[in-house]
């Protein structure tokens, strides 16, 4: 739950709220914050503490929040099995600050 809360809390203090739509494309306005959050609370704890650094990271150095939230939203819809949104098909370049086992939750999904 504090996961959720971080989450939470870096939105309220940037602007939005969970409840706010992550793409601005049609047909996506139900991928919201929330449902991004509920995803990630299925992950290992110590890779949630990872996501959670690293949203204290970007934040504390006046870095983009949202950018690494819709990046981490993007491969939630990979691994749901949906299509990206038009306006998202680029790929973002991954390093060891983006980092999100993606993989291990398909394979706990499967």
């Amino acid at each position: 739950m504090k996961f959720k809360i971080t989450i939470a809390s870096l939105l309220y203090k940037n602007g939005k709220s969970l409840e706010a739509s992550i793409f601005d494309a049609k047909g996506y306005e139900d991928f919201t914050y929330e449902s991004l959050a509920d995803f990630l609370m299925q992950a290992p704890p110590e890779d949630r503490r990872l996501i959670e650094n690293t949203l204290k990271r970007i934040d504390s150095e006046n870095g983009d929040v949202f950018r690494y939230l819709k990046f981490l939203a993007e491969e939630m819809l990979d691994c749901l099995g949906f299509q990206r949104p038009k306006t998202t098909q680029q790929k973002v370049k991954r390093g060891k600050v983006l980092y999100f086992p993606i993989q291990e939750l398909k394979t706990q999904k499967a």
